[in-house]
């Protein structure tokens, strides 16, 4: 499957788990999904930007070809419709003092129901359920100063009282 315009291909799980994100549906790619679906219904809904702004809240892209069915989607055409998958930003959560080989981050797993369907996170659910030992994941560190504690996790202390325990003991 065709990853860009640079005819970069790739088997299309490993597009699907590796380069696109579809658990979000967005604006941009819904228009773009009407240039590639040749649905009427959408294309006359997707006039209404209020609905659109609507449809998108908690929805996927399989709602989408679930909602409004197209035999014109081909898989070479997905990358162009699709956003890239963006990066993940996590918190080293272990201490360097303590596992000098190691690098420890702490996800939460995400699940919820939405739209009569189960809803899993892209990375939480892939370090859950699919990562096994061994398995190399693709990582980019940022600079120090541009490091920023979340908001779920800026006053619980957590990050700050793992390093600390690892340093400790």
């Amino acid at each position: 499957m065709p990853i860009n315009d640079h005819g970069d291909t790739v088997p299309i799980v490993e597009a699907l788990t590796s380069h696109f994100e579809f658990t979000k549906l967005t604006l941009p790619l819904l228009k773009n999904a009407d240039i590639y679906f040749d649905n009427e219904e959408l294309s006359e809904r997707i006039q209404d930007e209020s609905w659109a702004r609507e449809y998108v809240i908690n929805r996927d892209f399989i709602d989408l070809i679930t909602d409004f069915p197209t035999i014109e989607l081909q898989p070479e055409n997905m990358y162009q419709i699709l956003r890239k998958l963006p990066p993940r930003e996590y918190s080293i959560s272990s201490s360097f003092m303590a596992t000098p080989d190691e690098v420890h981050i702490t996800v939460g797993t995400v699940r919820y129901q939405a739209h009569g369907r189960e809803r899993k996170g892209v990375c939480s659910v892939h370090f859950a359920e699919r990562i096994k030992p061994g398995d190399i994941v693709p990582i980019y560190l940022k600079k120090k100063s541009e490091l920023q504690i979340s908001d779920e996790a800026r006053y619980t202390g957590y990050y700050d009282w793992t390093r600390y325990w690892n340093c400790s003991f």
